[in-house]
């Protein structure tokens, strides 16, 4: 099986399940968009890439399970293909966004990552062109009014600052990736009026900040999961041993709890529920852990197969 056919049934078992937030009706508009994620991040391995997360709750005064332990994954295997690779958040997000780095780098010691807080001159160096690739993963964005929105249409514009929005809407230099799972995130511009129609209070949240491409998953931790495995079997296509590369510790369900449980250490809460347990967007962890080890498995049969013949 090609490398590209492989990322294209990853994306066909990520969108296999759609949530219950009207997401699941604008995967048609995103096809193909795993394997333009790919390879663009592949295309930066030799240089920087800037990837943003956090999504703050105003209720809890914290950061939220989902974003940072699929951006944790991402930038794991980014580190072992070679990149350097920069997290940022706002300094509302960073205690959680770093627990969950470090609890990364305890499960893959050889990698470099580094986690730092969004800063208007780091924006303003992305901007100069200081990162070959910029990914936001679960970032608020602007809606049409400039101001930030949680799922409920709740304003939370003050805990998004300073706004990443520019690296996405003044003439970016550097090519712009984005993840997300309900309309407000950063990146949906693109996608604004599908949002508005299919998504609750969708005409007041939507994002209008487009990203060059954008990946979308019922949670977006599974988008990020899936765009990690892609890059997983990129490792593996370039392994010059005939045993492929260890299955990545933070891709699989143990790992990603210990990240998760590492999150909610440091204060991060459930988006949807609010509550500081291993849960992400109000789904019990055995769901999130069912999609992960379904990833794991996705290419079991086929490999097997390959290496009998």
């Amino acid at each position: 099986m090609s490398l590209n056919d492989k990322v294209q049934k990853i994306e066909t078992y990520l969108m296999e399940d759609g949530g219950s937030r009207g997401i699941a009706a604008m995967f048609p508009a995103v096809h193909g968009e795993l394997s333009a994620a790919c390879s663009q991040l592949v295309q930066s391995l030799s240089g920087t890439v800037l990837i943003i997360t956090g999504f703050f709750i105003p209720d809890s005064q914290s950061c939220e399970t989902d974003g940072p332990p699929g951006v944790a994954a991402v930038a794991d295997l980014l580190a072992q293909l070679g990149c350097d690779v920069t997290v940022a958040s706002t300094p509302s997000n960073f205690p959680v966004v770093d627990a969950a780095l470090a609890a990364t780098k305890e499960l893959s010691p050889e990698i470099t990552i580094n986690s730092i807080e969004l800063t208007e001159q780091l924006i303003d160096k992305a901007r100069r062109g200081g990162f070959t690739t910029v990914m936001a993963v679960e970032t608020p964005g602007q809606t049409a009014d400039g101001t930030c929105r949680n799922m409920r249409a709740v304003e939370i514009t003050e805990s998004c600052l300073p706004h990443a929005d520019p690296l996405f809407t003044n003439a970016p230099i550097a090519p712009t990736i984005a993840v997300g799972d309900g309309g407000n995130e950063l990146g949906f511009g693109r996608l604004a009026n599908l949002v508005e129609m299919n998504v609750e209070h969708g005409e007041v949240v939507a994002c209008t900040s487009p990203a060059d491409i954008l990946v979308l998953g019922a949670v977006s931790n599974w988008a990020c999961y899936a765009i990690a495995n892609a890059l997983y079997q990129v490792q593996v296509r370039r392994s010059t041993t005939k045993k492929p590369p260890a299955y990545p510790a933070s891709l699989t369900g143990a790992g990603q709890a210990a990240i998760v449980d590492a999150v909610v250490a440091a204060g991060g809460v459930d988006g949807v529920t609010k509550e500081a347990v291993r849960t992400v967007d109000g789904l019990p962890w055995e769901r999130h852990e069912e999609f992960l080890d379904g990833l794991e498995r996705l290419f079991d049969v086929a490999d097997k197969a390959a290496k009998k013949k």
